[in-house]
Parts: C-alpha cells; structure tokens; sequence
C-alpha cells in the first residue's frame, strides 16, 4: 500500500470525518434555498394562499401532532399519510424563527449523521474499517440523495434512517451481547424503532435489515433454532411499538385512503390491471437499481407517460427485470456464508425497495428518488465489499474508478442543489431532464405565459397533449389561455375535450365549465353561459369542491329560487364551506335586503376575514343601505392595502367616488 494510503488508514476516524464533511460541503449551496414542490405546503408556516399552515405555523400541544395525518397542515387535507415527526420537527424550527434555512441546516446536519451511521452499520455486519469508511462514502455521495437532503420534506426519509439504523444497530448489539446486557440494547432498539415509524411509515423494513444484520453478526445465529430465538426477540422488540404505531396513525387519519385514493398524475400504474401494474412496476424497479448506480438526469416528477406500461410478459422489459431480481435474490442467498456482507447488502436494497415498486401494492407514487435513499445504503455497502475483496493489482483501477464516480456524483449534487431553490427553479430544471413529464412542462409552459412567451407556452401545451392527450392540467391552462387570447372556438373544442377526460383523472369538470362560463360571457353568448353555470352545478363535486366563480354567477344570472336551492343543496353537502352564506348574501343583495346581505357578508368574512371581493361586496352593501361613513372606511381600507389585488382596489376607488 502506498505511504499515502498507509497513513490514511491508520488514522480512519480522521478520513471518516473528512468523508462526512466532504459530502456535507457539498449540500451547503442548499442552505440558500427557499421553499419548493411539497416543502410549501409542510414545511413552511404560510400556505402559498397566504393561509397559517394548520399544523407548522406556530407550535402546537405535543398531542395535536400524533393526532393529525401528515397533510392536515394543509388546510386540513385528508392523507393516509401519518408521519407525525417530521412536521412537530418543522413547527419547532418555525417556532424558533429558523425559516427555510434553518429547515435546510437540519437536513444537511441529519444526512452528515446518516453518514455516519451506515459507516457503523457496515461495521457491525462485518465489515472492515477501511471498507466500512468506503462504504460510507458511497453511501454518502450518491446523488440519489439530493431530492431527500436539498428538498425540505426530505426529513422523513432522513429522521426514519437516522433512527432505524441507531435501532438496527442496537438490535444487533444486544443479539451479540450476554443475557445480562441484552435488555438495555433491545429497549433502546425497540424506541427507536418507534421513533423511525413515527418518522414514516416505510421504517418498518428495518426490522427485515436488523434480523438479517443478527443472523450474520453473531455467532449464536448459526444454527436455525439460534435463528428462530432471534426472530422472536426482534418480535418482541418492534410489536410494541408497531402497535401503538397503528393505533395512533388509525385514531389520526382512519380510512382516509379509502375516501383520498390516488391521484392519477401521481401514480397512473394505481388505474392499471394488477397484472400489469406488477409487470411495470418490477421494471421500474430495475430502473430505481440504475438510478443508485448511476442518478443522471434526476427528476423530481416522473409523471404518467414517462413510463411505458408492461402489458406483456413477454415484454423484454420485463423478462430482463425478472431476470436481475431473481439474480439478486438467488445471489444473496448465496451469500449468506460465504459473503455475509453482500447477503445483508441485496437484503437492504430489497426490503426497502420492494415495496416502493407498487409491485406489492399500490403506493402514492410511480417513481421517487426520494424512495431510493436507505436502498441505496445496499449498493453502497456491495460495492465497497467487492472493492475490499479485489485483486490487489486491481486495486489501483478500482480505487480510481470509485473515486471517480464520487466525484462525478457530489458534482451532481452541486448542480441539482439549486434546482430546489424555488418551484420555478425546479420546474425549469425537471423539465429539462425528464422532457416526459407532463406535469412539470405544463408547469414550465405557465411559467412561460406569466413571463410573455405566449408562443412558447403553446408550444409546450401542444406537446403536453401530443403525450397525454387526456392531461386533464394541460387541458384546463391550454383553454383558459386560449380564451384568454380570445381565441373562442379553439378554447371551446379545448374545453370540451377536457368534459370528456375519463373519472379516474378527476377531471373536475365543474371547474370547465367555470372556465366555459367565463369563455361565454366575455364572448357575449349569455343563453350558453347559462347553460354552463347549470351544467357546473349539477356535478357532485361542485357541491365537495364550490367555486368562488359560480358563486356571484348563480347570484346574478339565475332565478333567487334556483340560486338559494343550490345553496341549501350545497348546504347539506358541505355545512361549513363560506360558499353558501355567501350565495345567499349575493341573492339579498341582488333582492334589496340589504341587511341580510350584511349579515351573511360579515359570516363569510368570520371565516376568510381576507377575502378581498366579500370585503368589496359588504362596503358595497352597506353603502347601498345608507351606511355612507362605514363603507367609506372599508372601501378606503380596500384602496390602500397592497395586499389586495389591483382590480379590487380600482373597484373600492370607483366606489368611493360614486359614493
């Protein structure tokens, strides 16, 4: 070995600590991003409305936070999701006044701790130092990991790591221990575990890595009943926390997955047969092995057509898939004795990955870099094994090509750093690197259109369309653009394409018939407009889901028996929405019961006490009352808030002058 290398490898705490800070430094450009993708909507204490988020905007009792599923934050949605650490740990660093930065910080600091960790859980399989260090290093490196360490709402896969390996590693210290010792390891084990689970829900595999980290790191699990004597301690140690576990996530979020489902943007494989959801999904599964292997370009969406179903097994696709896993798993048993590491390495990748395949079942998502963090800690870990175990005269050349490809993968990580600095960052990076994905070129061709590129939004409209002509996004901002550019009949044939979008889109097609509503009136086609603001009532989710323009619509151009039927039906659908005392106060307005238009204006604003056009509608109607001094204050107060939109204060001065 070289003097150099010699030197290095008597001081291995030193080149671990080079390593963590070397991968940390490479996050550090992170800590100047904002809020992008999901982190606004979990992570930061105002919704992109504007709104308080319910649950991280100022710190709630401890309880609230095991009580509620993981988006409740958001303006109270519905998610089988239940991940209740992550968001006590986003409030605590809003309470403090951190922001962004401090989200940022805390996700570099874990990861540098994750770091750390898989060094010591490739030592406690058997690993050498130096190989446990190289392992490290390559776990540390992947650029797999920007979306989990850039990204703010990473902290559920970084916390369910970070505590699943400290559980892990106290399982196999406690199976290596005397039976005196065993108890304090396992309690710790078993807490921890908690804490992973609570962390997200995925952290149940590591009881499958911790087992197989027992079966080969003591001597006592040689013979099968020493096996089975672990097995059931390991039970032991995760049953208790597994079960208060589902009782809480049960008590938070119930059957919320049966009533949410998933969204057909996210995991289109979910509306598939199942037999060609598992044929996709195992090729998709091979994908996920490239991409820890080789994370370029990445993606933070990989949307419905970037994958191409499997519909037969004789695809290619699939039998090459099915060919590598079964080589993987056949591999790993292999290995068991002779080669423990590499058996607990193909564990690690599988136990987590699996079920992240929607093979097993559906999941959230076709596809997540985010979902390959902790699988990515078995390649790491297989890699530096097989390096360790090479030729010496290969030494050099493997050596050379390792550090290669961590060089290759932080300059990445530098790169797609500022890629989540903001939504527009992300969305005009992603839509470079995966030109498939529907929802972020739709995305980006709004971005276009805000900025004056109308030619180039179209332009990227179209091919939204030429991939997924049922794109139910793409549809609804196309017609509204071109409505916008008063191209009537071309937003007609749009908009009527988007009514025929199948269910499982959720084409919310009250929503297109909004938009036809407004096409109609600012075409001067009041009979159609009409006909549209009927058609939108009568779909049921415009009852779950009312607009605010059907609302003065339905006011002005219905009868006040038709338009206060809606309300009462809409009433009995959704009791709390503002949506119907607002209705109803339009209606006594419009009648010249001014009073209770008042009143019901002043029960909307109890509930949106920022709500710019309500406010313009009560200063109105007090004004048309008499009430000249009290609307002279509203409409000077709605004249001179910035805040308010610029239209809205042009009214408030209109009026002021009438007045």
């Amino acid at each position: 070995m070289p003097a150099p290398l010699a030197a290095l490898a008597s001081r291995p705490r030193l080149v671990l600590a080079a390593v963590i800070v070397l991968v940390s430094t490479a996050y550090a450009p992170s800590l100047a991003n904002g809020y992008a993708l999901d982190d606004a909507l979990l992570a930061s204490p105002l919704l992109p409305d504007g709104r308080p988020n319910l649950m991280t905007s100022q710190l709630r009792p401890l309880p609230d936070y095991f009580t509620h599923g993981y988006w409740h934050g958001n303006a109270g949605e519905a998610s089988p999701l239940y991940r209740p650490l992550p968001i006590l740990g986003f409030a605590i660093g809003n309470a403090l006044g951190l922001g962004a930065l401090g989200h940022h910080l805390g996700n570099v600091v874990l990861h540098a701790v994750a770091v750390a960790l898989a060094f010591l859980l490739a030592r406690a399989v058997g690993m050498r130092q130096m190989a446990a260090i190289l392992a490290a290093a390559l776990f540390g490196s992947s650029a797999i990991h920007s979306e989990v360490v850039a990204g703010i709402v990473g902290r559920a896969e970084l916390l369910a790591f970070c505590f699943g390996a400290v559980a892990t590693l106290a399982f196999v210290r406690g199976a290596r221990s005397a039976a005196g010792a065993r108890l304090g390891a396992w309690t710790l084990a078993s807490g921890s575990f908690a804490l992973a689970l609570f962390s997200k829900e995925s952290a149940l595999a590591w009881s499958v890595l911790a087992l197989a980290g027992a079966a080969i790191a003591a001597p006592r699990a040689t013979t099968k009943d020493a096996l089975r004597a672990h097995a059931l301690a390991l039970l032991a140690v995760v049953l208790p926390p597994l079960v208060v576990f589902v009782a809480l996530r049960h008590a938070a979020v119930g059957d919320a997955g049966a009533h949410v489902g998933v969204k057909y943007l996210a995991n289109p494989l979910a509306y598939l047969d199942a037999g060609t959801r598992v044929r996709t999904g195992m090729t998709i599964w091979a994908f996920g092995l490239f991409k820890c292997l080789w994370p370029w370009p990445l993606s933070a969406d990989y949307g419905p057509v970037t994958f191409t179903p499997v519909a037969s097994a004789g695809d290619p696709r699939f039998l090459g898939a099915l060919m590598l896993w079964l080589a993987v798993l056949v591999g790993a048993g292999l290995c068991r004795r002779r080669r423990p590491v590499l058996f607990v390495a193909a564990v690690c990748f599988v136990a987590f990955s699996l079920p992240v395949t929607n093979v097993l079942f559906v999941i959230g998502t076709t596809f997540g870099e985010r979902l390959y963090f902790t699988p990515s800690l078995g390649i790491a870990l297989a890699v530096a094994e097989l390096a360790s175990r090479s030729p010496p005269r290969w030494h050099r050349a493997v050596g050379a090509m390792l550090a290669a490809w961590m060089v290759v993968n932080l300059a990445i990580v530098l790169l797609r750093n500022g890629a989540w600095a903001n939504d527009t960052a992300l969305t005009l990076a992603d839509a470079e690197s995966n030109p498939r994905s529907v929802r972020v070129l739709d995305e980006k061709a709004r971005h276009l259109r805000t900025h004056g590129d109308a030619a180039g939004a179209e332009a990227l409209w179209r091919r939204v369309l030429e991939l997924d002509p049922d794109a139910i996004e793409a549809l609804t901002n196309y017609g509204t653009f071109l409505a916008e550019c008063g191209r009537v009949q071309e937003a007609e044939r749009i908009f009527s394409r988007a009514l025929a979008v199948p269910d499982e889109r959720r084409p919310l097609r009250h929503v297109t018939y909004a938009n036809l509503l407004a096409l109609y009136e600012r075409a001067g086609r009041p009979e159609d407009a009409r006909a549209a603001l009927r058609a939108a009532w009568r779909e049921p989710e415009a009852m779950r889901a009312p607009l605010d323009s059907l609302v003065l619509p339905t006011a002005v151009m219905l009868p006040a028996d038709e338009a206060l039927a809606i309300a009462e039906a809409g009433e009995r659908a959704l009791p709390a929405s503002p949506s119907w005392p607002l209705l109803r106060a339009y209606v006594a307005h419009r009648n010249g019961d001014f009073d209770a238009a008042i009143r019901r204006f002043e029960q909307v604003l109890a509930a949106q006490p920022d709500h710019a056009f309500v406010r313009l509608a009560l200063a109105s109607a007090h004004l048309d009352a008499g009430h000249h001094d009290v609307a002279s204050g509203m409409l000077r107060g709605l004249r001179e808030d910035p805040r308010v939109p610029a239209d809205i204060r042009a009214r408030a001065a209109g009026l002021l002058q009438r007045k």
